[in-house]
């Protein structure tokens, strides 16, 4: 499954290389109505020049938002906090110093990493090639399985998925899981899951809104490996809520590819079948309830009065 380096073009080692901080696969609209796609990094040192994220999806369009909120938690104390941090994106601003401290962190957003690929476990890729799951298993509205055939005419061994799609498709997998067969659990946010995200007059203001203190502990990301809570009979630390992985995934080094099952794009290099498994680190507490997390809420909706 597994291709040498050295079979792969020049035009494809950039998707070989993924990175998904650095890398370029995030839509979005500036304040002129100019689509680009940027990477994350850039969108965050841009967010005043950009509308906002431009992805058809309103799940991505949240996964999407929720991962560069996750950033903008994890290091909001180099700039004071997230109050501070807050603060300063609603008037349009990114603190410089919030930007390097992100930046410093880019090994561990490779998708492909030999000993840490983002997101994934890397002990789940010996699972044995007839246990191999299709790729549209990261996209809820991708037919697979017994389904495939009736609605998409193909079959999961040969559906694939470009380094923007799987993308998307991994980032998906934290907010919006939802439970399966086979003992298969939804995310943190339990199902199904409802959320909430403001919206300003461009990208900065948007995660201002949405960048809200939070009560508890903050922890630390899990940004790579089996996903273990650090504590399943404590509060959930919100930045382990935000990286709550309730599957083991695993995504093989892209291949040559026709073309690409998510955005239809051609002579790309792209990754599938998967391994994509139950994680039963995430199953149920120790009392036997599911884990609670409570999504911040950007804001509360007014009451309005019973007509009568």
């Amino acid at each position: 499954m597994e291709q040498p380096m050295s079979n792969i073009t020049n035009e494809s080692r950039q998707e070989v290389d993924w990175n998904v901080l650095t890398s370029p696969w995030l839509e979005i609209m500036t304040v002129d109505a100019e689509r680009k796609i940027l990477s994350p990094l850039d969108a965050l040192n841009q967010a005043s020049e950009i509308r906002c994220i431009a992805l058809a999806s309103p799940i991505d369009l949240f996964a999407a938002s929720r991962f560069l909120l996750t950033l903008l938690y994890w290091k909001a104390e180099v700039a004071g906090g997230v109050t501070p941090v807050r603060e300063a994106l609603l008037k349009g601003e990114m603190p410089e110093i919030l930007l390097r401290a992100i930046k410093v962190e880019a090994s561990c957003f490779r998708m492909f990493d030999d000993h840490a690929p983002f997101l994934q476990d890397l002990s789940a890729r010996n699972t044995k090639e007839q246990d191999w799951k299709s790729a549209g298993s990261l996209f809820s509205e991708f037919a697979s399985g017994t389904n495939i055939a009736h609605f998409h005419h193909g079959d999961d061994d040969k559906m694939r998925l470009c380094a923007r799609c799987a993308t998307i498709g991994m980032l998906r997998v934290v907010p919006w899981t939802q439970s399966g067969g086979q003992g298969k659990t939804p995310s943190v946010h339990n199902a199904p899951p409802i959320m909430t995200l403001a919206s300003g007059k461009n990208l900065a203001v948007t995660l201002g809104l949405n960048l809200v203190p939070l009560p508890g502990t903050a922890g630390a990301p899990q940004w790579t490996g089996q996903f273990v809570p650090t504590d399943k009979d404590a509060a959930v630390p919100h930045l382990e809520a935000f990286t709550w992985n309730p599957r083991r995934i695993y995504l093989f080094s892209p291949e040559p590819a026709e073309i690409c099952w998510g955005c239809g794009r051609v002579g790309i290099t792209a990754v599938g079948p998967i391994v994509y498994l139950k994680n039963e680190e995430t199953k149920k507490r120790s009392d036997r309830k599911l884990f609670e997390w409570q999504t911040p809420q950007p804001f509360t909706p007014p009451m309005h009065p019973t007509r009568r």
